[in-house]
């Protein structure tokens, strides 16, 4: 086997991050993969461009440790 095999493989088994997003207390997503949390902001940031987001500042980005129901 070649190192580099053996090093992707490693690498797939590596836990994803899941991602939370807040605005203050109310949660407009969780258990977000990276790609859906990118996708998420896009969205965010089109509401504010267009006036439906009030501060952006009100936003929370936090990592999760597990998945949560």
């Amino acid at each position: 086997m070649r190192s580099g095999v053996i090093h992707e493989f490693v690498s797939d088994m590596k836990k994803q991050e899941l991602y939370r997003v807040r605005q203050g207390q109310k949660i407009l997503g969780k258990n977000l993969t990276e790609e859906e949390y990118f996708e998420l902001m896009e969205d965010l940031a089109q509401k504010f461009y267009d006036g439906d987001l009030p501060n952006p500042l009100d936003l929370t980005t936090e990592i999760q440790k597990e998945y949560e129901e």
